[in-house]
């Protein structure tokens, strides 16, 4: 093969076929390259805290050192809204490793869903840490970008060479964020901000491309969270496990103390129980499956806030200090910080804008049926809630949403709902089919419906020869265009 690994390289290389290889032996995808290892090593690449050279630290502000958390209420979402924007380097080795703009912004999106707790996603029941992601709009040379770069190299593909020195963005301002093979990781950072080596060309987010967004397809790790759990690693955070149990909790371990005690990594999901109490398997900083993870606890929030202020000072951009109001389709407003009103569907009239008096237009409003209830929405709203919109002329007071008398081409009567009825072809009728006046037509063998039986019709039974379910030339309803039909066509023949 041409895209051999090169010398020196100890980790799995993946080639352009997909094969992975390691020390000799091969293996089909990265999902049997995981399941060949009995621990979970690969979950996450980043160092432990004891591995680390301490002798790297020195100055470090006394609230969120490498040894001590002190959770400050300076440190509180509550204070103001941070936002970090982010370049995604998609790095690719031919068709392996290609992620779409849309699957990059997929995965800014759950990291949002994550930091930010959102209303009706997986993180929903997490803390808000006010901590927003964007991908950059402007590159470091003032001009326009999307915030994702494309680079098609083997090498690079599979984590080998000083990619990063080509390819960052400033790591003062910009969240660098790698797609490739991870060195057989589902994710890494380079280094914790408070190793001394934040804002470096070295400084940055790996993430396995078959874990990144809403395309990830590496099971069970296909939600996006690799990239939430490496990120906190980026802000400051230790795994959940970090120096097992006992030792005092703002400086040991995790130096969280809102963190249960965990005496080793979790996998799966369940209630899993060490240190005399429950893991906290549901943290973004566990190794539990995607599905399971869904909160950073308040004092991970101010930690991670914490390392942003003094170890990466002028990555984020300030936010709004004070809620504004945010409109929605129905007219209602809510006030709520920029980041969330949007994330939401509403439109954002400023901070400090208030919802008393509301700023929002009253909405134009029509029935919505869903089934045989009504409620008076927007179009817009209507369709979000899977109903089905009458008209901006409709109301609710008058019943638009009641089945009502079908009249079918066939004359017959069925009792449908408005919308339903025009769907199938039929005429809506105000009265129930005790009442309604359908009437079967005429003259059925008026195929063309041109006022008489004649050629046209004809050829149109002769074209419907043979076995026919439910159309209209089977005039007896035998379920066969036949000689009886035909016959039955002679019999009408002429004006009709």
């Amino acid at each position: 093969m041409a895209d051999q690994p090169p010398a020196g390289h100890t980790g799995p290389w993946q080639f352009s076929n997909g094969l992975i290889t390691q020390n000799g032996e091969y293996w089909a995808d990265w999902g049997s390259y995981f399941d060949q290892k009995e621990d979970r090593s690969w979950r996450c690449g980043t160092k432990g805290k004891d591995a680390i050279d301490l002798g790297l630290l020195s100055g470090s502000p006394s609230d969120c050192t490498f040894n001590f958390t002190n959770p400050s209420a300076a440190y509180d979402p509550s204070v103001t809204l941070y936002r970090i924007p982010c370049v995604v380097h998609v790095i690719t080795s031919g068709s392996q490793g290609n992620l779409s703009p849309t699957c990059v912004e997929s995965g800014i999106r759950i990291l949002n869903e994550d930091f930010l707790a959102l209303p009706g996603t997986n993180g929903a029941p997490g803390t808000d840490t006010q901590i927003e992601f964007f991908l950059a709009e402007v590159d470091p040379n003032g001009n326009p970008t999307n915030g994702i770069t494309y680079t098609n190299n083997n090498s690079w593909f599979n984590d080998n060479g000083n990619y990063w020195n080509t390819l960052a963005w400033d790591p003062d301002r910009y969240l660098n964020i790698y797609t490739n093979t991870a060195s057989g990781a589902l994710g890494y950072v380079s280094s914790f901000p408070q190793e001394g080596s934040a804002g470096s060309n070295s400084d940055r987010v790996v993430i396995l491309y078959s874990t990144f967004g809403d395309c990830a397809t590496q099971f069970p790790f296909n939600l996006g969270r690799t990239l939430t759990h490496e990120v906190g690693h980026y802000l400051g955070l230790f795994h959940t496990f970090d120096g097992g149990c006992g030792g005092n909790c703002s400086s040991s371990g995790d130096l969280i103390c809102d963190t249960n005690s965990q005496s080793f990594p979790n996998s799966g999901c369940g209630s899993p129980s060490s240190c005399g109490s429950l893991d906290p398997v549901h943290n973004y900083m566990d190794y539990s499956d995607d599905a399971c993870m869904y909160e950073f606890t308040p004092n991970q929030a101010r930690r991670m806030r914490c390392s942003l202020e003094f170890y990466r000072p002028d990555l984020a951009e300030v936010g709004p200090a004070a809620p504004g109001a945010c409109c929605f389709v129905n007219g209602t407003c809510t006030n709520v910080f920029n980041n969330e009103c949007t994330s939401a569907g509403g439109i954002f009239e400023g901070g400090n804008t208030s919802c008393s008096p509301s700023p929002c237009p009253p909405p134009t409003i029509g029935a919505c049926c869903f089934g045989l209830q009504c409620s008076d929405l927007t179009p817009a709203g209507c369709e979000t809630g899977g109903g089905v919109f009458i008209g901006l002329g409709s109301d609710c007071a008058d019943n638009a949403c009641a089945p009502r008398a079908c009249c079918l081409s066939s004359g017959d009567c069925i009792v449908l709902l408005p919308e339903i009825c025009l769907s199938v072809g039929g005429a809506s009728d105000a009265a129930d089919c005790a009442s309604s006046s359908c009437a079967p037509p005429a003259c059925p063998e008026d195929l063309n419906d041109n006022g008489s039986v004649d050629f046209q019709d004809l050829l149109e039974v002769l074209g419907s020869w043979g076995a026919c379910g439910n159309c209209e030339e089977d005039f007896d309803d035998d379920g066969l265009v036949g000689f009886d039909d035909l016959l039955n066509l002679l019999s009408k023949w002429g004006p009709c």
